[in-house]
């Protein structure tokens, strides 16, 4: 009973599909693909700039392993800033009040 009422539904098969489809397909894919490597790039970019610069500040003042510490929380948070920004769910400026105008 469940089965007959059922509406059988049409699938789409490569020989289906003519070839506009076909690229339109591959160049979403692509573009895809290269948004996600910008935004994982973004994200791992910030976390190795934070651990460079902790590494080099414990090396500089001996605090080893304190501001290895510090500078990878603060990459890893920058590294999160700068992929809501890449990802455009937020400004890219939010330090200047709404209202001023260049």
């Amino acid at each position: 009973m469940i089965a007959a009422s059922r509406r059988p539904t049409r699938r789409r098969f490569p020989q289906d599909c003519d070839e506009d489809d076909h690229r339109r397909g591959a160049s979403s894919d692509a573009s895809g693909l290269a948004r996600g490597f910008q935004l994982t790039a973004e994200f791992v970019a910030g976390i190795l700039v934070g651990a460079a610069i902790g590494w080099l500040m414990d090396r500089w003042l001996g605090t080893k392993p304190w501001g290895m510490i510090v500078w990878l929380l603060l990459g890893f948070a920058a590294g999160i800033l700068n992929l809501i920004r890449a990802a455009g769910v937020v400004p890219k400026n939010t330090l200047e009040p709404p209202d001023t105008k260049k």
